[in-house]
């Protein structure tokens, strides 16, 4: 987004990955699409950022009943590994020790026993509530920073919104066919 909250393109991933490990690529990125003579040379490709970090409660609470369903659902895949897969096992699959998956199939392969990692669960919960902002906007007040946040949250709200108006609509077209 630019500083009026405009957004200058934007992209789409997987809902079931963090995505911290898109970000850093998209900002590389726009900075070779949208670099001006005070930002690093193509070049070089380092990206300077700014980064501020914060703690919520209600964002405490929503990741610890977000960690209880994935570690409910851990102690499932333990009890019966044939239940899941690759893709079924995303997210509590980060919480058991000795997992490995077929390449080929995504299977879980078997022959290894399956433990609940305890460890990773209470270290993680360190974290419960944390997060943070990442800028390259090096000039950009902490209160400029977290307005334009909120501003991308009231964005993918919206887009959350319209998506789901437009699924609507289009089952309603759907219906209104047969």
């Amino acid at each position: 987004m630019d500083r009026n909250g405009i957004p200058l393109a934007y992209d789409l991933f997987p809902g079931n990955e963090s995505e911290k490990v898109h970000m850093r690529p998209i900002i590389n990125r726009m900075k070779e699409e949208f670099a001006d003579s005070h930002r690093p040379s193509k070049k070089t490709g380092r990206v300077d950022q700014k980064q501020m970090a914060y703690y919520s409660d209600k964002y405490a609470k929503k990741q610890k009943a977000d960690k209880e369903a994935m570690v409910a659902r851990a102690k499932d895949l333990i009890k019966s590994p044939k239940k899941y897969d690759r893709i079924t096992s995303a997210g509590s699959a980060a919480y058991v020790k000795n997992l490995s998956f077929d390449k080929a199939t995504g299977e879980i392969v078997e022959g290894k026993t399956l433990e609940l990692d305890e460890e990773k669960i209470r270290e993680q919960e360190l974290y419960d509530g944390y997060y943070s902002i990442v800028t390259s906007e090096l000039d950009m007040t902490d209160l400029e920073m977290r307005k334009i946040y909120r501003g991308l949250a009231q964005i993918e709200d919206t887009f959350k919104i319209s998506t789901s108006e437009y699924r609507t609509q289009l089952q309603v077209r759907r219906l209104l066919r047969y």
